[in-house]
């Protein structure tokens, strides 16, 4: 009979058998989430050997990418003027520019994704609800839009 370590109880529970040490060892184990870092350095395809250079190359990359995206009128301009985007972080940066191109892709202009968020909730020609999601920024009328896709599609 193979005998388990006496950590194998603590982690395993009381009855750690070596099948279901194996099962919990295959089946739940869970991976490391890569850096905010680590994804902009792969998505811009950055191989650095000196790690400050790497952190400030993305960077810019990363702000480029989505000031190139903000231009298309897909944004409204409300970043700090002294400190701009680059005080900003990556992953903040990384989910904004994610949401970008999703409102690209999918509607081409912020003024058709409040149209298709009128539409959805069938207010299309309510004028004054309009305008409140005209003030509303990008990355929250993309929430808005997906809940109510999801609430028209469950009607």
């Amino acid at each position: 009979m193979l005998r388990l370590p006496a950590r194998a109880s603590r982690v395993y529970g009381r009855r750690a058998t070596p099948f279901r040490q194996l099962c919990c060892t295959l089946f739940w184990t869970k991976t490391m989430k890569k850096s905010p870092l680590a994804i902009a350095k792969e998505r811009f395809g950055i191989d650095e050997a000196d790690p400050t250079k790497a952190r400030t190359e993305a960077k810019k990359k990363l702000v480029e990418a989505v000031e190139q995206l903000s231009d298309g009128g897909l944004w409204i301009e409300r970043t700090n003027e002294d400190k701009g985007l680059e005080s900003v972080s990556n992953k903040k940066l990384l989910h904004l520019l994610d949401v970008l191109e999703a409102v690209k892709d999918a509607h081409g202009s912020r003024d058709k994704l409040i149209d298709a968020i009128l539409d959805a909730e069938a207010r299309s020609k309510d004028a004054t609800y309009r305008n409140r999601f005209e003030k509303m920024p990008t990355p929250r009328l993309w929430d808005h839009f997906q809940a109510a896709k999801r609430r028209a599609a469950r009607a």
